[in-house]
């Protein structure tokens, strides 16, 4: 993405989970969102741990893997000495939806936490012929830096 501050993530389609036809027009039921929720964070985790598979000293951690913590991240680095990053997965069916929400505990801790914080975008989820993530390493940062980030943080009135 030439002009913003985003990022490719190396993902392979063998990390991502099986396709699943989920709807991509019309609103989701909440069953669904659940369910492309959990496909996105489950390739971004499959993706860390191949990336960390040589550093046996690095632990990758899955929040939601056995039900939904509905915290500020879903998966958690810990590197040695005590470093931890944190990623937040923001998955979506379509391929181009570049809008996501994102909570108040999550902007408050990405302001907090800086360059340890990170959003991924997955778009086209249960499809992986067309699925791709893309990296927001500290987005608190490049809201701040608008102009030359392209990223911004907006509010939707009811």
């Amino acid at each position: 993405q030439q002009g913003y501050a985003v990022d490719e993530m190396e993902a392979l389609e063998e990390d991502a989970p099986n396709d699943r036809a989920f709807p991509t027009t019309g609103r989701l039921s909440p069953e669904e969102e659940r369910q492309v929720a959990e496909w996105g964070e489950e390739w971004v985790f499959k993706t860390l741990v191949r990336k960390y598979r040589e550093r046996p000293d690095v632990r990758v951690q899955w929040l939601n893997q056995q039900n939904e913590q509905f915290d500020f991240y879903d998966i958690a680095l810990q590197f040695p000495h005590g470093r931890q990053e944190f990623y937040e997965v923001k998955t979506t069916v379509t391929t181009d939806k570049r809008l996501l929400e994102v909570s108040e505990k999550q902007v408050l801790e990405a302001s907090k936490l800086k360059d340890r914080f990170n959003i991924v975008r997955v778009f086209g989820a249960g499809n992986i012929g067309c699925a791709r993530m893309l990296l927001v390493p500290n987005p608190s940062e490049k809201c701040r830096r608008k102009a030359a980030t392209g990223i911004e943080l907006l509010l939707k009135l009811p």
